[in-house]
């Protein structure tokens, strides 16, 4: 079972995904998505020395590519997320070397094959196109995918309930009144 402070956490970032893509603020929406990969990558490593590339890929790789929604390698998501999470573009240094494409993302109502022809025609260097909300989704079955093993098959996964319990928790001001005035 996962626990309750995870839980938590987990429905919070969903739910600032959700607020943020409603409100059009992309890259807020593509901070949290990409750092949720990073946090489930990182709940589900095999060991303390497993690498973030090599977390966030293998956890793509077994969760979020397999719910068929998003055309695309664990290793361009990679790309993508360095891109967004260090400098806010679509350039990282595996898109400069060539080893994955760069990322454009489709918003709202726009669909994925209209940016694909407008970015053909606008004679742009190839983009890979990623329509947000195929991103969030894939994100959410995935993580549902993940849990459903995990608790199917404790061993795939033996650092997340220590990792799970280390997750930061609210503490109301009033518990930590009562907790002050109880030990004095």
């Amino acid at each position: 079972m996962i626990p309750e402070v995870l839980d938590h956490s987990l429905m919070q970032m969903a739910e600032s995904v959700r607020t943020s893509i409603d409100r059009n603020l992309q890259l807020p929406s593509l901070i949290l998505i990409y750092s949720g990969i990073d946090i489930a990558g990182w709940l589900s490593a095999k060991s303390e020395k497993t690498s973030v590339r090599e977390s966030f890929t293998n956890w793509v790789n077994l969760y979020m590519i397999p719910s068929g929604s998003l055309a695309c390698t664990s290793i361009e998501l990679y790309s993508a997320r360095c891109a967004i999470l260090h400098t806010l573009t679509p350039d990282s240094r595996l898109s400069r070397s060539g080893e994955a494409k760069r990322v454009a993302y489709a918003w709202g109502d726009s669909s994925r094959r209209d940016l694909e022809i407008a970015i053909a025609k606008s004679g742009t260097p190839e983009l890979l196109v990623i329509h947000i909300e195929d991103l969030f989704n894939s994100f959410r079955l995935g993580w549902k995918s993940f849990i459903d093993a995990y608790e199917a098959d404790q061993s795939i996964a033996p650092l997340f309930v220590k990792r799970a319990n280390q997750v930061y928790v609210s503490v109301p001001k009033k518990h930590i009144e009562d907790f002050i005035n109880s030990v004095q």
